[in-house]
């Protein structure tokens, strides 16, 4: 029988979760993973929101830099992990328009 979309969704998590946790550690491997699975989304947002390819590049790229220097701070609490970084993108993207 096929997986529920909620429980594909909590296995998602888990994985993340699973994830920053060793990339709190240090693993980069955990890091690179955490990198791949949310840079097209983060690109994406970023390249709408600026207008150019140039801008974005830049800015998804300062903002799995940011990722890596403040990863050690992130807490899980009401807010995924994707949303930190959507957060982080956004306040890089209102940062370039000032």
């Amino acid at each position: 029988m096929a997986e529920s979309t909620t429980e594909r969704a909590k296995e998602t998590g888990a994985r993340i979760r699973r994830l920053v946790e060793r990339g709190q550690q240090g693993d980069r491997a955990a890091l690179e993973e955490l990198y791949l699975i949310h840079f097209d989304r983060i690109y994406s947002y970023l390249h709408m929101t600026v207008g150019n390819r140039h801008d974005a590049e830049d800015l998804t790229t300062q903002t799995f830099l940011r990722m890596l220097e403040s990863i050690g701070k992130f807490r899980f609490q009401a807010a995924p992990f994707s949303a930190w970084l959507f957060r982080i993108a956004h306040n890089l993207s209102m940062d370039h328009f000032r």
